[in-house]
């Protein structure tokens, strides 16, 4: 099964940091090769990874092998803040989106543009991955001490939209600083993509890189001679639809105050379980 590996940091765009970045990304690229979601870089200068070509607005990059370079697309969606590249391989069609939120600017307009793209990709058949800086706090992310507005702004967006959050809070914050820990940095992909996906975070304890290096393998399915049912994908579908109908009420509760002394995870986990066991009384997948 073919393997696609994906990096995902801010870089505060310091010069120096990068310098620190730089030799934690260069060791996992000497394991394999992977594509770049970098969040607030440096100066175009400084990017001299070799072997790697760079797709870049002001506030965003993507990095892809160059050996890679015919199969990549640029999304032409002009936006300082979003970069969205098209890859399309034998076996491998997916768009990938680097995001940056500037914590004081007009996120709401950003918003709109990634819709965007979005819509730029399913329009043309493509699974996706959103990775970047969201600068939203809402405890769906992992936070456990405040909920933003912008938090719940996103929150709201990724159950309207159908899409699936990748990170794993019990990993530990994504961010943790001179100001303190956080979940920001979100990895995020539509709803119906067939892939298999593991996330993690990668030098965790180390207190210079405030932005943690998020991990991505994604485990391209290639679904041949699989026949699924319309009666089955109908069924998945509508489980899905009950799951995240409940999940978007508790996390309603959970940001009025309203619950406070219960395992989140863990009720959705049993939600999900008995929806399942119910539909499975009329069909067998």
């Amino acid at each position: 099964m073919e393997t696609v590996n994906v990096i995902q940091v801010n870089v505060d765009s310091s010069t120096n940091r990068w310098q620190f970045y730089k030799e934690r990304i260069q060791k996992l690229l000497e394991k394999d090769d992977s594509i770049l979601l970098i969040q607030d870089p440096p100066d175009k200068s400084d990017w001299d990874i070799p072997n790697y070509t760079y797709y870049s607005n002001e506030y965003t990059t993507i990095a892809v092998p160059k050996k890679w370079r015919k199969d990549v697309t640029l999304i032409k969606i002009t936006n300082f803040y979003i970069t969205g590249i098209k890859i399309n391989r034998e076996n491998f069609k997916m768009g990938f989106l680097s995001v940056y939120f500037e914590a004081n600017d007009d996120k709401a307009e950003c918003l709109k543009t990634l819709d965007c793209y979005r819509h730029c990709l399913e329009n043309d058949k493509y699974d996706y991955l959103i990775c970047g800086d969201f600068n939203a706090r809402h405890y769906a992310f992992g936070e456990t001490r405040m909920v933003t507005p912008w938090g719940r702004r996103i929150s709201d967006y990724i159950i309207s939209n159908g899409l699936y959050m990748l990170n794993n809070p019990k990993d530990g914050p994504t961010f943790d600083g001179p100001m303190g820990s956080s979940y920001i940095d979100l990895s995020l992909i539509n709803r119906q993509n067939p892939h298999n996906f593991s996330w993690e975070l990668s030098e965790k304890e180390e207190k210079k890189l405030w932005h943690k290096l998020v991990q991505i393998r994604i485990e391209i399915r290639t679904n041949r001679g699989v026949n699924v049912d319309d009666e089955d994908l109908k069924l998945e579908a509508s489980i899905i639809s009950q799951f995240d109908q409940i999940r978007a009420n508790v996390i309603q509760l959970i940001t009025r105050g309203v619950t406070q002394d219960f395992n989140n995870d863990q009720l959705l986990e049993q939600v999900f379980e008995s929806i399942l066991k119910k539909s499975q009384k009329s069909t067998t997948f």
